[in-house]
């Protein structure tokens, strides 16, 4: 089952599910949380490794696209990464299920996200490819989170993302 804005303002109020967004009012939308752009980083030409256990893992550096004057960036075709202004903290019975707005496709714009485990805590770090130049302002609403309840659950996020 989906949560409400209802469900989803009691617990960012109550139990701080999401914090250090822009503006509950204009983030909170009837299904799901809007998150906004933060920072956004382009990938090295490093060579990226993924193995099962990741004990060969090894992720391509990035480097932080710099702001103009104006708070905007003008992003050219290639692929960037973006962090999230807004931090969760996933309680043990809820996913979040990442979705783009509908405006980055409207744009050239696809957003590669996954999906947001239990016990999930820190900001968000999505993918996202530019097929055609785009201008992004800072705190552009990017992306919308869907949280769902979870059954029946005994392992929570465990990943090297993990904040403590």
């Amino acid at each position: 089952m989906f949560l409400g804005d209802l469900k989803i303002k009691e617990l960012i109020t109550e139990h701080q599910l999401v914090q250090d967004y822009v503006s509950l009012e204009k983030q909170l939308q009837p299904c799901g949380f809007e998150c906004t752009i933060g920072t956004i980083f382009t990938l090295e030409n490093d060579m990226g490794v993924l193995d099962f256990d990741n004990s060969r893992r090894n992720l391509p550096k990035r480097k932080q696209k710099e702001w103009d004057n104006k708070d905007a960036v003008i992003l050219q075709k290639g692929f960037y990464l973006v962090e999230t202004n807004e931090s969760l903290t996933m309680p043990d019975d809820l996913v979040g299920i990442i979705n783009p707005r509908s405006s980055l496709h409207r744009m050239g714009l696809f957003l590669r996200e996954a999906l947001i485990d239990p016990g999930f805590k820190g900001p968000l770090v999505v993918g996202l490819a530019a097929f055609s130049r785009v201008q992004l302002y800072r705190d552009a609403r990017i992306l919308q989170i869907s949280f769902a309840r979870v059954l029946d659950i005994s392992l929570l996020y465990d990943g090297i993302y993990k904040v403590v």
